[in-house]
């Protein structure tokens, strides 16, 4: 049976209530502007009745309302929307900022560009065409080959300095992955602990979720919660936190990278020793600009093959005006050496190679047999740019007087003939090796010192597809054995296909510009994307003045009514209590 200062506990519970709330409502906005912070709110439920005995049987009797929980408002499925995209979105913004670092490089409008200096050693070829016995001509061909050459190397030491500094960024980017993840233990160990008594640890958890943001933006990641509060953090596989416990990232290196002239390092997991893959964030995005820059470097590494082999095939097909009539040497590169491009592993072999000459001295008809010995570099990437020199026998005294640019005449042996085979076998480490092989090269019927034949042919090369290029009697039939024996026939390999070397500049810079608009793209797509998710679950977990203001009233004039009503109890059961038989006296 009900006490009769039973509703006074009512009333008194629904002051606690409304005061909570009203208490509750004051840290909402006391907390409007922190970041991460979720409003919070207090779940109330009605207590159990008490039972009791009217006319027509029992009935049940409220006892008022208490505390079910205090919980904050959180969207979980707008939370995992907002990981996935932030992962993309870093991403994304790191692609563009090396994009831009990249098209700063190959910046066609400086007249100090790659392009520039292209353009200007093509000029050069053509002016010497023209005027192939004028010294300063010759010269200006050879100082234009220094200065392509520079320039190359100049772009690629660029690109190389961007690698070093995406590589410094990495580790910034590993340290602070590795700070939060050891914040997310140690706020999982503190939730476990204070959600022990069925509580919600809501302030901690906006902690943590506002660190799981912040890491999302690092890589991809999948969040799981566990029964006991704690969260498992999940990235390709790998729990980077599960619990109390965690993984750590780190790098691994330095490995010295001869073929792009940097040390290289790799993301792995330090407790497994094993890779550690990001899928996507800033972490990818570095990982993703690094190869990126090395493309760039082997494009460049391939335009100086191209010189070390096709253009030097031709220049060996002339002879210079000196006395000697200087012939079979090369532009780019070392005299003595025979350059070759082999395209199933991206590697120009650079072979030793000797010459032997019978015959009188020029005009009278000279043989020179050069056969190519097995000795050879196998040079990638930097090496190549490394390699690409011009002759120190044009550079020296006189030396431009050697520049080939006469060839022979139409009836020439020499001009009619074809090399002999050049055998190239693949070793047990896959790589080209050759094996032997001769070109011979005759004097007989050599054009005069105004003739500019192969300079002509040379100045055209900038502009020709491999089909339409003739090398007179340079032609060579190469042969390659592969280790899985079998052989395939081929003509010049040329490091840039068989478009032209202008083409070939051209196309790479046209892809570098539509892989950079797209990045831009992409950028603004997730940034439109962002704003929507970041607005989506603002609407959820956010704090809404003029809500909270209405509740802040709702719940004062409750803690008013309930309080009016405790007083209307107390005043009845004082008269209950002090005047129930005072009658008569």
């Amino acid at each position: 049976m009900r006490s009769s200062f039973s509703g006074l506990n009512t009333m008194v519970k629904g002051i606690y209530q409304n005061q909570l709330s009203l208490e509750t409502v004051g840290h909402n906005i006391t907390n409007a502007n922190t970041e991460g912070y979720s409003r919070q709110r207090v779940n109330i439920a009605a207590t159990e009745p008490l039972k009791d005995y009217g006319m027509n049987g029992g009935i049940r009797i409220g006892t008022g309302a208490d505390t079910a929980s205090l919980t904050r408002a959180r969207d979980v499925f707008a939370d995992r929307q907002y990981w996935r995209e932030e992962a993309t979105q870093t991403y994304a913004n790191t692609r563009q900022k090396n994009y831009d670092k990249l098209e700063n490089i190959f910046n066609d409008s400086d007249n100090n560009s790659t392009l520039a200096a292209l353009t200007k050693f093509f000029k050069a070829w053509q002016t010497a065409g023209t005027y192939a016995s004028d010294s300063s001509s010759r010269v200006a061909v050879i100082e234009q080959g220094k200065q392509f050459a520079d320039q190359l190397r100049s772009s690629a030491e660029d690109l190389q300095n961007q690698i070093t500094s995406l590589y410094r960024d990495m580790q910034d980017q590993v340290d602070k992955v590795n700070q939060i993840t050891d914040q997310i233990v140690d706020l999982n160990r503190r939730i476990a602990l204070s959600e022990a008594d069925g509580s919600m640890a809501n302030d901690l958890r906006d902690k943590r979720d506002l660190l799981t943001d912040e890491l999302s933006g690092y890589m991809s990641l999948q969040v799981y919660e566990m029964p006991n509060g704690m969260s498992q953090i999940v990235t390709n596989g790998a729990s980077i936190v599960n619990g109390v416990a965690k993984l750590t990232v780190a790098m691994d290196g330095p490995v010295n990278n001869k073929a792009h002239g940097v040390s290289d390092y790799s993301l792995i997991i330090k407790e497994t020793n094993t890779a550690f893959l990001p899928g996507s964030g800033t972490l990818q995005g570095v990982v993703d600009s690094i190869a990126e820059d090395k493309s760039y470097i082997d494009q460049l590494a391939r335009m100086g093959a191209f010189m070390l082999t096709n253009l030097n095939d031709m220049h060996r097909t002339g002879a210079g005006i000196d006395p000697a009539a200087t012939t079979d040497l090369n532009f780019y590169g070392e005299t003595g050496k025979y350059y070759y491009w082999d395209e199933k592993t991206n590697t120009l072999i650079a072979a030793d190679t000797t010459k032997t000459t019978a015959g009188g001295p020029p005009p009278a008809a000279v043989t020179t047999t050069k056969t190519v010995g097995a000795t050879q570099e196998m040079l990638k990437g930097i090496q190549i740019l490394e390699a690409l020199t011009v002759n120190r026998e044009l550079t020296a005294r006189d030396g431009e007087k050697k520049l080939a640019l006469r060839g022979y005449g139409d009836n020439s042996a020499a001009k009619n003939s074809a090399a002999s085979n050049v055998t190239i076998v693949v070793n047990s480490k896959n790589e080209p090796v050759i094996t032997g092989g001769t070109v011979t090269h005759t004097f007989s019927d050599l054009n005069g010192t105004a003739d500019n034949s192969v300079g002509v042919r040379i100045a055209a090369l900038f502009n020709m597809t491999q089909e339409n290029v003739s090398y007179a009697n340079m032609t060579y039939n190469l042969t390659r054995t592969d280790n899985l024996g079998t052989t395939t026939a081929t003509d010049i390999t040329r490091p840039i296909a068989t478009i032209s070397l202008n083409n070939f500049y051209n196309t790479t810079i046209t892809e570098l510009g539509i892989q950079a608009e797209t990045v831009d793209n992409q950028v603004k797509f997730q940034e439109n994307v962002m704003t929507q998710i970041s607005n989506w679950r603002q609407s959820t977990a956010g704090v809404n003045w003029n809500e909270e203001l209405s509740n802040m009233i709702k719940f004062q004039q409750g803690y008013q009514a309930c309080a009016r009503c405790l007083t209307t109890m107390d005043e009845m059961l004082d008269r209950l209590v002090n005047s129930t038989g005072m009658v008569g006296r």
